[in-house]
């Protein structure tokens, strides 16, 4: 990511592949986006809200519910691909709130009951290290 600064009024750009960044236009900070080979498109909130429907601000929440293939973010069920589910509600905490997306634990969902039993370290290692979790392994 680069930063690049103006002298005049304190306004940046922000050079990124990585549309997370697009949280961070605002009226001071412009998105520099490439869209292809030696082309950026300039991303302010006016194209964040254009292309996804929600203020940049909401831009994680969105990625959240929507989901991101390229850092593998599944996404919630029933979101879809646009942000009108989360501008609707407002935000992720509001449409959480109302229940409009299974993100949230069951509060009703039955426990089973476990017996107790001594830990077997050496299975949890092996297991987590055959997931690459090496360092977990090691502790363990």
């Amino acid at each position: 990511m680069g930063f690049i600064t103006t002298t005049s009024g304190f306004r940046f750009s922000v050079q990124t592949g990585d549309r997370d960044a697009f949280q961070l236009a605002s009226n001071h900070t412009t998105i520099l986006y490439p869209v292809r080979a030696g082309e950026l498109a300039r991303i302010g909130p006016a194209e964040v809200r254009e292309k996804y429907g929600v203020d940049p601000k909401q831009v994680p929440a969105f990625i959240v519910l929507r989901g991101d293939r390229s850092e593998k973010v599944p996404g919630a069920p029933r979101c879809g691909r646009d942000g009108s589910r989360i501008e609707r509600y407002g935000g992720l905490e509001a449409a959480l709130k109302a229940g409009r997306f299974p993100a949230t634990m069951d509060r009703k969902a039955p426990i089973p009951i476990l017996r107790s039993q001594k830990p077997t370290w050496e299975k949890a290692a092996a297991l987590v290290r055959k997931w690459g979790l090496n360092q977990l392994a090691d502790r363990l």
